[in-house]
């Protein structure tokens, strides 16, 4: 089928609309319907709108029994998409993330769907329209539909945005019903707003009353054609899908989850926030070794805390790209030490010539790991302390100096940026300071 136009108005991604009314409560409840589908579908069936200001609802007068009889056959709604085995906390987050670009890991490993396309698992989040006191479902489109069936929510792709040239509003196009009649809506719907403004601002009587009927008239044939494509769908489609029986957690902007035979499973990448913690204790290091009198044991905590973050970070990096790189890496490299591990990967792309400790940014690397096994395994001896310029300098001075410390944040990263430009891959997203990122 030809890609066909229909009119597209904004759509949020997280704000669900919620009407206060204890009837949509008890039959989501006593049905064990979602409730925001409940909200959804009055909107789009019943007789809720106030029809003397946009938008206007009005659900005081929203009966049980009339949910009841619309959910007595497959009922349907048209929004955004359905995500489903994430919190919702989680996927604010990574939605906010991508948004500001904040560096973040990929939410679901391949394989996963988030968005489902089938039967929706119940641990799901949904996401349509702006709240019902900025805007009106039933004035917009969507990508997806929602069908409650057989007990169950159902959701499918069925449309897709698209920019008109030439006009301030876009279209939905979809390859599977023709949505061409939807286009007219944005037009109609500015001839009677300008009969607002051209009226100290109200509605001419009648007049929103008419435009919702005629409405009507277009969106009940397209449900109709979008329920004999659920049913379609629904029986194309093989059984089973990926739920789990629990709860989803709240996951790190650097965890990556996978669902499989109903069972949840996530992958934390901890090198950015190691990568992170370095830093800060690099600076909080720095700011103190700056501070006249500040106390000796407290600039030695940041930067040990330092060290320790720092040669984490290298090792979760290197252990995540040699996995990739390396034959049995797991097996053949466990348990080496992290700049072995690093030589290996740049030998397994012909770069070994690269890893010289007698230069920069190797150098402060092979010190690194020296300085993290001194204090992870640490023993309490007597070691000598040595003249210099400005005095006697004890061993932790000398070989944990501020100097060092302060240098160390730009010599990780030099040490990150080379190393995977001799690999041939990008440099990680989260080693440069971006929006809610500071490093």
């Amino acid at each position: 089928m030809t890609k066909i136009a229909a009119t597209v108005h904004f759509q949020s991604t997280l704000t669900t609309n919620e009407p206060n009314n204890e009837v949509f409560r008890k039959v989501a409840q006593t049905l064990n319907v979602p409730a925001w589908f409940l909200q959804q579908l009055a909107a789009e069936r019943l007789e809720c709108r106030t029809y003397d200001a946009y938008p206007g609802f009005s659900f005081d007068h929203v009966g049980e029994e009339q949910l009841r009889a619309l959910l007595r056959t497959p009922a349907l709604v048209i929004g955004g998409p359905v995500y489903e085995n994430v919190h919702r906390d989680t996927l604010a987050s990574r939605m906010a993330s991508a948004l500001g670009g904040r560096p973040v890991a990929p939410l679901v490993a391949e394989g996963t769907a988030l968005i489902p396309e089938g039967k929706v698992s119940k641990q799901h989040v949904p996401a349509f329209d702006n709240p019902l006191s900025v805007s009106d479902p039933k004035m917009s489109f969507g990508s997806h539909i929602q069908v409650f069936d057989e007990g169950a929510i159902w959701q499918w792709s069925i449309a897709t945005f698209a920019i008109v040239e030439g006009r301030n509003f876009g279209k939905w196009v979809s390859d599977e019903v023709d949505l061409q009649p939807l286009d007219a809506v944005t037009p109609r719907f500015r001839e009677i707003d300008a009969m607002r403004a051209a009226n100290d601002g109200l509605y001419p009587d009648g007049v929103l009353r008419e435009f919702y009927d005629w409405l009507e008239s277009i969106r009940k044939p397209l449900r109709s054609k979008l329920m004999d494509l659920h049913h379609a769908k629904m029986a194309a489609i093989p059984s089973g899908c990926a739920v789990m029986p629990v709860a989803p957690p709240r996951l790190s902007s650097f965890e990556t989850f996978s669902v499989e035979n109903g069972k949840m499973r996530t992958r934390f990448d901890a090198a950015p926030i190691l990568f992170r913690a370095m830093v800060r204790h690099c600076r909080r290091a720095t700011e103190l070794a700056a501070t006249p009198h500040a106390f000796l044991d407290e600039q030695y905590s940041e930067r040990i805390e330092a060290v320790i973050s720092g040669a984490a970070c290298l090792e979760a990096l290197v252990n995540s790209v040699g996995a990739r790189l390396v034959p049995d890496w797991q097996e053949c490299f466990e348990h080496k030490p992290p700049t072995e591990k690093w030589h290996q990967c740049l030998r397994q792309k012909d770069k070994s010539a690269l890893f010289q400790t007698s230069r920069q940014p190797y150098q402060s690397f092979s010190k690194l790991i020296q300085l993290r096994n001194t204090w992870m395994h640490h023993k309490p001896i007597d070691e000598d302390v040595k003249q210099t310029g400005k005095g006697g300098e004890t061993t932790i001075e000398r070989n944990m100096s501020a100097r060092f410390i302060a240098d160390l944040p730009t010599q990780i990263r030099g040490l990150i940026s080379e190393f995977f430009i001799a690999i041939g891959e990008e440099t990680p997203y989260w080693s440069e300071a971006r929006p809610g990122w500071d490093v």
